[in-house]
């Protein structure tokens, strides 16, 4: 059950608890008068360093409190500012001490709590589970650093104090009830009770903890639980707990997980849905084959996650594959570090001479993407020993440095793959320019992005924008044959191009560009070129000052002086407005293209933008199954209404409204629960326009509107290219577009309800219980790596596979070949549906309008594909005109039974040999 009070959470009353001051009944004193009182009355001296009280912030740094007494006395202060954040670091407190302090920090006001270098147990484990469970509980930011709380309960559990043992059974049950372990084959019958853990369970001291993470509702969303050594169990509740968790930000650095762990915490990343932020920096890797491979995959096929931090630790050769693949296929990540390691690392120069040639080729601006990793030899034995020699010096520079790389989607000339660190030494750049005779131009930067993770350096997306004045310098740079640049001091100065805006309406030239500004105080000024004429120039809409007065680093200044000059320039630069990196947000990127502005209110948008992740998975399935039957990965409209069609939600011929309550139980809808009785099915019409507003949405048609309006789209005789409506009308949908049209769907069907309980109404009733059905069913991506029966089919069969694969895995018309060579195809199981399978086991593509990347399936996807075709297989085909009920398929929220699928994977392996194999007809006698 819930607990929600210090006693309820079962922690034993301490003898020092009959020392406690008792002021309910008197004024709330000062919070450092209430801290002398309680040292007084303990009898115990000041900390050197008396804390700064405040009712925003208490920070101690560098000051043991090691005597549980004077801990106690701190929470009297605490208790009487009630900060939003506290941070003890290296403040050696001891369990109870911390207990009591967590304690009195308890509220709605806590926000942020960081304790660091601690020795601590479940005493402050229960204090912390109590503080999140408080009615009104705000803790979003938890960080027990170095605080030993990743260890088991060294004693017998039934040693503990009786509240203490309630509470880590209650937490147990809560958070392995109904649910299947990680890692461990189950196999029980769908109407069983629900599964318990196992009868050998050892309780880990950060139980409660984890176990509030899957509760529903709770606050926390940053976790750091670094330099601990965090026990299989430990990992193994963590990664139970991240199914659910509401997290965005996971620190596990330092943690000494090794491969088993970090195959747990696949696990539960594959089926995370908030994370945005995962450091695993620091770990016990040890260098095995396949050792990351599961990590790797999980976080490629995440919606959400945006940033990986694998450096200082050990990768095998392998993973230069899954770290590739990842890099092509992943549509949320923007940052991974990698390498780095201390000690001898023998893969790491096959990893970086493999990412550097991927880069190359895949960066259009080959230049960026290569120039931070230096040329390795190709392998031992490539080269003579001269080239060895040669290019022993540049591996023993670049050796234990860590590799970053990073990309910016919201910065449109950032989106391809860069790598930013290790940075090009100045030696050899000294020699690019020696080998040049002729003076090298000033390069030209689309935009900027700093030598560092951007995430990392809390960087914010800044546009500069130049608006051409009408009189005054620059009034001439609206001319086609001027550029217009801007020079920023975070870039010591270097010339970044703006770029021409074409706005509707607008009444001047405007030119713009985004970049990535590091926190901190910056300048920048304008330069104008038009043919051999440059000229530095300022703008009257933003802020001026002295050059002098500014303050930059000492390289920046000597740049800054020599451009100057250079410019002859003597007039002001601007100032930029202070970039704030405490308020960092890694920006969203899945939802950019879905214009959540023309579906709900801008107070509603973060409610359903985290609805959208929960259902994601969801919605690309219902993308993909009619994406594949269609021009993938774009959707024709016509396929969209087909979607209408299959969920019975369209009326193509015209509908009585007084017949649609017969309808609506025909269909197996309950009016009382949200279908309004005239909503039950949409028209064509109605249609039409859901798909057109999806296709052009509002901005686009109040553009018009100006247009018009301004005088500049005639309304007589011919009418002009955006009053057509045809074009909308036939254009394909990419994803984000189709994905719209679903949720303006979920508003026409569910008008009366809220615009989140609506998208969750659609995605229940529609998606799930009439789109995604046999042989379309949900399927368990993620067994493939959990170990057990079915893996050893695959690897069983692994020749049959993987001749099955090279045959009929390149494309999809092979795919179908394959399915006319078994004979699938009848009556209840059509050619769509294995059209449908084969994008269904396709990875997402980051670019969801373009066809780029491989027609085909890889090994991985083709294996999930064959899999789908398995569980819908019959061994009989069913005579002419009959139709049959397909075999049972996994249902969403049950168990896995391996047995079956490992049975039924087997036997359609065993036909599809046999039907692979030449035959000898009288043509081949």
């Amino acid at each position: 059950g819930a607990v929600g009070s210090r006693a309820s959470a079962g922690v034993a009353h301490s003898p020092a608890r009959k020392s406690r001051i008792r002021s309910d009944r008197l004024p709330a004193p000062e919070p450092l008068v209430a801290y002398r009182q309680a040292c007084l009355q303990l009898g115990i001296d000041l900390l050197e360093v008396l804390p700064g009280f405040s009712p925003q912030r208490l920070v101690v740094r560098d000051e043991p409190i090691e005597s549980t007494k004077q801990a106690y006395a701190l929470a009297e202060g605490i208790r009487a500012c009630a900060p939003r954040e506290v941070e003890l670091t290296n403040a050696l407190l001891t369990d109870m001490g911390c207990e009591r302090i967590v304690e009195a920090a308890t509220g709605s006001r806590l926000q942020k709590l960081h304790i660091s270098n601690s020795c601590l147990n479940f005493r402050t484990c229960a204090a912390v589970y109590a503080a999140l469970r408080a009615q009104g509980a705000a803790l979003e930011d938890l960080k027990l650093s170095a605080c030993g709380l990743g260890a088991d309960i060294e004693e017998d559990l039934d040693l503990l104090p009786a509240s203490a043992v309630g509470l880590y059974k209650a937490c147990r049950v809560d958070l392995y009830a109904g649910r299947q372990p990680i890692g461990e084959e189950v196999y029980q019958d769908p109407d069983a009770p629900p599964l318990h853990e196992p009868e050998d369970f050892v309780s880990c001291v950060a139980l409660p903890l984890f176990a509030e993470l899957a509760r529903p509702g709770c606050p926390l969303r940053r976790l750091d639980l670094s330099m601990m050594a965090l026990s299989v169990p430990s990992v193994h509740a963590l990664a139970f707990a991240l199914d659910r968790a509401p997290l965005e930000a996971l620190s596990l650095d330092w943690c000494c997980l090794t491969n088993e762990c970090f195959g747990m915490l696949a696990q539960g990343v594959l089926l995370n849905r908030h994370l945005l932020d995962l450091s695993l920096r620091g770990n016990e890797l040890t260098g095995a084959p396949g050792c990351a491979s599961a990590l790797l995959d999980a976080v490629g096929r995440h919606a959400r996650l945006a940033h990986l931090d694998l450096a200082e630790n050990l990768l095998p050769t392998d993973a230069l594959g899954d770290l590739l693949q990842l890099l092509q296929w992943s549509s949320s990540l923007v940052a991974i570090h990698v390498l780095g390691y201390e000690g001898d690392d023998p893969f790491a120069p096959h990893i970086l001479k493999g990412c550097r040639k991927w880069l190359a080729e895949h960066n259009p601006d080959e230049a960026l993407a290569s120039s931070a990793i230096p040329s390795l030899p190709a392998a031992v034995g490539a080269s003579g020993e001269g080239d060895r020699e040669k290019h022993k010096e540049e591996e023993e520079v670049y050796r234990g440095k860590e590799l970053v790389l990073c990309r910016a989607l919201h910065v449109e000339p950032l989106a391809a793959w860069r790598a930013v660190s290790p940075a090009l030494p100045p030696r050899a750049a000294a020699k690019e320019v020696r080998a040049s005779s002729a003076p090298a131009p000033e390069p030209v930067l689309k935009s900027f992005m700093p030598p560092a993770c951007w995430v990392c350096s809390r960087c914010a997306a800044v546009d500069f924008n130049w608006i051409v004045p009408d009189s005054g310098p620059g009034s001439n740079t609206g001319m086609s044959s001027v550029r217009v640049f801007v020079r920023p001091s975070f870039g010591s100065f270097a010339r970044v191009e703006l770029q021409r805006q074409r706005n509707a309406g607008a009444r001047r030239v405007h030119y713009a560009v985004r970049m990535l500004v590091p926190p901190g105080s910056h300048c920048h000024v304008f330069e104008s070129e038009q043919g051999d004429q440059q000229e530095l120039l300022t703008s009257k809409e933003e802020t001026e000052t002295d050059p002098v007065d500014v303050e930059l680093p000492a390289a920046s200044r000597e740049a800054l002086d020599r451009l100057l000059r250079k410019r002859r320039y003597t007039g002001p630069v601007h100032r930029l407005p202070d970039v704030d990196g405490e308020g960092f947000v890694i920006p969203d990127f899945v939802h950019k293209e879905i214009h959540l502005h023309d579906l709900c209110h801008a107070r509603e948008e973060p409610a359903v933008r985290g609805l959208l992740w929960q259902l994601y998975g969801r919605l690309y399935d219902a993308y993909a199954i009619y994406g594949g039957r269609s021009s993938w990965p774009l959707i024709r409209q016509v396929d969209v209404y087909s979607f209408f069609d299959d969920a019975k939600i369209l009326d193509r011929g015209s509908q009585d409204p007084s017949s649609n309550s017969d309808q609506a139980a025909g269909l197996g809808l309950d009016l009382d629960e949200g279908f309004e009785p005239s909503d039950v099915r949409l028209l064509v019409p109605d249609v039409q326009q859901i798909i057109i507003r999806a296709v052009q949405p509002a901005r686009q048609r109040e553009d018009q509107a100006v247009a018009l309006k301004a005088g500049k789209q005639s309304l007589k005789g011919k009418p002009t290219k955006q009053e057509q409506p045809n074009e909308a009308e036939t254009l394909p949908l990419s994803r984000p577009q189709f994905l719209e049209v679903l949720l303006r769907a979920a508003l026409v069907l569910d008008s009366r309800a809220s615009v989140a309980d609506a998208f969750q109404s659609f995605a229940d009733r529609i998606i799930t219980r009439r789109v995604m059905l046999p042989p379309l069913s949900p399927f368990p991506r993620g067994l493939t790596l959990v170990v057990g029966e079915y893996q050893d089919t695959l690897l069983a069969r692994r020749k049959t596979i993987r001749e099955a694969w090279e045959r009929f895995g390149c494309s999809l018309n092979a795919f179908k070949a394959m399915a006319q060579l078994l004979k699938l195809c009848d009556r209840s199981f059509t050619a769509k549906h294995v059209q449908s399978i084969f994008a269904l086991a396709k990875r997402p593509m980051p670019d969801c309008r373009a066809s780029r990347g491989r027609p085909g399936l890889s090994y991985e996807e083709f294996c999930e594909a064959l899999t789908r075709l398995a569980l819908v297989w019959r061994r009989t085909a069913p005579s002419d005109g009959e139709s049959r009920d397909f075999p049972p398929q996994p249902k969403e929220g049950r168990p896995v039974r391996q047995r079956i699928f490992a049975a039924r994977m087997e036997a359609f392996l065993a036909k599809l040999a046999e039907r692979m194999k030449p035959s000898l007809g009288p043509s081949c006698i």
